[in-house]
């Protein structure tokens, strides 16, 4: 329920829509709703017409401290959480912000770097920000991807055994850390990903042919999964199923269109028709990360040459590229991400030159461009690379 645009409000009715739990003050509700300020003097005043329900957040890993940012986000950046630290008890030195992701329920939040325990995860609430951080995992190596579903959580890492599993309950944190699967990838997880429902998992690989692992999962890793017929050619740097989990598609390092996709039943099937316009040209399409948006009828890639950042129609198959972003990113694109409504989409950028990130409002194809965020007071990013992205939807 949206507050009232006008008239008397009390801690009571903001608690009522944000949550916390009594007794309540009203600077734990910095950031709360978009025109509510991250930091400093707030007034009761600043809550009229404001809805939890119409919040949103988005988080950023970086390649400096701090390593991960999170922003609200409602058709556009809001105010920074935390005064644009950190969550508490993260790493903050040498922890490059390699991977970040929400669960499905949003009540938690995880991200992964190059610093012991390489996966970090804290519970998160609505309006609040950051809470607890949750006793670490056994530790495994730098964390370079990040997936979950239900009880479930996934990261990839560079060295063996690549690939992670762990039970945990939402809300509550790390149940045990499941075996590992019977035949190990045989080099880096860039990319991971569960299949919608949870009953298979797909590593995008950068070592050797075919490129590409998949395991069955259920409650852990069951049997490895054939191959596909046709693999990447190249070296596999994300991965992403379609929301009904008929497709699976892989962003990677050559041609002919730099992304390549599959059907799917029961494992990989026919290799499905590539885009006849490629990302960023015949040279530097190079495709960090894709992420189809919450209806599955449009899938968005970030790549290293201009313009950085691009979508397609989606429908079982690559339809018509979307025109580009009027304004474009400013550098290599690196990660990509969709609100729950798919009205927005936010791209990661690399550099070395804010802001870092761009955000675009989305209808069948790029709107505007969103306003920058600002980067928080005293952690201005002035050679931070965004290197991850993760909206809270």
């Amino acid at each position: 329920m949206t507050l009232p645009g006008s008239g008397p409000l009390s801690l009571g009715n903001i608690q009522t829509e944000f949550g916390g739990s009594a007794p309540t003050s009203i600077s734990e509700y910095y950031s709360a709703a978009a025109g509510v300020p991250g930091s400093g003097p707030i007034s009761f005043s600043q809550f009229h017409g404001k809805s939890a329900a119409a919040l949103g957040a988005v988080m950023f890993g970086y390649g400096t401290s701090a390593y991960f940012r999170t922003y609200a986000f409602s058709s556009g950046f809001g105010a920074a959480y935390a005064a644009g630290n950190q969550p508490p008890g993260w790493p903050n030195i040498g922890s490059s912000g390699f991977t970040c992701r929400w669960h499905p329920s949003g009540v938690d939040v995880a991200g992964g770097g190059n610093a012991s325990p390489y996966l970090y995860v804290s519970k998160w609430t609505d309006g609040v920000g950051y809470g607890t951080k949750y006793a670490d995992s056994t530790p495994s190596s730098t964390n370079i991807s990040i997936d979950w579903i239900g009880t479930e959580l996934l990261h990839g890492s560079i060295s063996s055994p690549f690939i992670h599993a762990y039970q945990f309950t939402p809300g509550t944190g790390f149940v045990g850390k499941r075996a590992n699967p019977g035949t190990i990838p045989t080099g880096q997880s860039r990319g991971i990903g569960f299949r919608p429902g949870g009953d298979a998992v797909v590593t995008a690989r950068s070592d050797a042919t075919p490129f590409v692992t998949a395991y069955n999962y259920s409650a852990g890793f069951g049997s490895q999964l054939a191959a596909p017929a046709s693999p990447p050619p190249l070296a596999a740097n994300s991965v992403a199923f379609s929301p009904s989990g008929a497709h699976v598609v892989m962003g990677q390092g050559g041609g002919p269109s730099f992304i390549i996709a599959y059907n799917w039943s029961g494992g990989f099937g026919s290799l499905i028709t590539s885009p006849g316009t490629p990302l960023g040209g015949t040279v530097n399409g190079t495709s960090s990360a894709v992420r189809f948006n919450p209806a599955g009828t449009e899938l968005a890639a970030t790549h290293a040459g201009t313009p950085f950042a691009s979508a397609y129609a989606w429908s079982g198959g690559f339809g018509s590229k979307r025109a580009n972003p009027g304004t474009l990113p400013t550098n290599t694109g690196q990660s990509v991400d969709w609100n729950a409504a798919g009205t927005s989409v936010v791209y990661s950028i690399g550099g070395f030159t804010p802001p870092y990130a761009s955000a675009y409002a989305y209808a069948g194809g790029f709107g505007s461009k969103y306003a920058d965020a600002t980067p928080p007071s005293g952690n201005s990013p002035t050679n931070s690379s965004g290197s991850s992205v993760a909206m809270r939807n």
